[in-house]
Parts: structure tokens; C-alpha cells; sequence
């Protein structure tokens, strides 16, 4: 069941048609609920939750999250369990929605902390993401470019598909801020 959950999961994040995808992730958190609270469990509620959030179903995203935290919580580990930290960028993104700018940094930072202390470069990459979106839109721009500097080292280290993400978001900055010839060069 545990190898279920997460080909379910993977399945759910690979599939384009989204009827398909909410399927998929019905039946990995159909498959989490039969095992105990693991890295698998948990991550398949963190990617339940970002699809929440691309639906735009913000208050059930927001429950999955808070759903997953309680349940890593109730582990019983000692430490807390490494894909905890797609959880709290997932609330991080959420909160970032809804314009609470202080909860989506705060989620942000303890999701960037725990993905450094696990080193895992997924979670780390993601996490960065959002403490850089959540630092430029409260206008903290050295920040949040301070901060794609080292996402970009993750992507950069890790592959091309993290490399573009990072790089998207850098040019959606430069367009924000007016300035269409970063933007053209950032591409190029």
C-alpha cells in the first residue's frame, strides 16, 4: 500500500487532464489512510493540497495542509518527517493567495529551514520559490532576488526542469517591476 500511495501521488503529478489527476490522488490518499503516517503519507496530502490550490479551492488546500501537519504531528518521530516541508510551502502558497503576506513568509522560512536541514532539493527549490514570491510582493525586492540567487544554485545542481521554473519566476519579477529588457535578456 505504502508503494501505491506514492505511484498514485506521482501518478496525480504527472497527468495532465485534471479529472484525472484528482482521481489519482483520490486513491493515494485512499491508500494513506490504510498505512501508517509516513514521508509517503505526507507527501501525497502536500500534493493534494497544492492541486487544491490550482483548482482554487483555497480553504480545502488550506484544511489538507493543517490535515497533514496534524498527522505528521501524530507520527510519534522525534524529528519532524522531511516532506513536511512541501506541506508548509503549500501553506506558504495558500496564505500567499488570501493576501496574508506575514503567515505566507512564516510558513515560507520553516519550510526552507526544513529542507535545508534534510537536504532535499525538491523540497528545498520549492520552498524557496515561495519565500522569494512572498518577499517581493511585500516589496522586499534585494530579498526576494537574494533569494532566487540561491534557488537558482538548487535548480542549477539539480535539473533543467527546476532551472526554467526558477527562471520564469525571475523574469515575472523583472515584468513586474517595468523593466522589459531584464525580462527579454533573462530569457534569451
Amino acid at each position: 500500500r505504502l508503494m501505491r500511495c506514492q505511484a498514485a501521488t506521482l501518478l496525480g503529478l504527472s497527468l495532465d487532464d485534471v479529472d484525472a489527476r484528482v482521481q489519482a490522488f483520490d486513491q493515494a490518499l485512499a491508500y494513506a489512510q490504510e498505512i501508517s503516517v509516513s514521508h509517503v503519507t505526507i507527501f501525497a496530502q502536500a500534493c493534494w493540497a497544492y492541486m487544491l490550490v490550482e483548482l482554487g479551492r483555497l480553504r480545502e488546500a488550506h484544511a489538507a495542509g493543517h490535515e497533514a501537519m496534524r498527522l505528521a504531528q501524530s507520527s510519534g518521530t522525534r524529528q519532524p518527517l522531511p516532506t513536511l516541508s512541501h506541506v508548509l510551502a503549500a501553506l506558504s502558497f495558500v496564505l500567499y493567495e488570501w493576501n496574508d503576506l506575514d503567515g505566507a513568509l512564516r510558513y515560507a522560512r520553516e519550510a526552507v529551514d526544513l529542507a535545508r536541514r534534510w537536504e532535499q532539493a525538491d523540497a528545498l527549490h520549492l520552498a524557496y520559490t515561495h519565500l522569494g514570491e512572498a518577499l517581493f510582493a511585500i516589496g522586499d525586492v534585494d530579498g526576494a532576488f537574494a533569494i532566487l540567487r540561491q534557488e537558482w544554485q538548487v535548480a542549477h545542481r539539480t535539473s533543467a526542469w527546476f532551472e526554467a521554473l526558477t527562471i520564469a519566476q525571475e523574469v515575472r519579477w523583472y515584468l513586474a517591476q517595468n523593466n522589459l529588457e531584464a525580462a527579454l535578456q533573462r530569457l534569451r
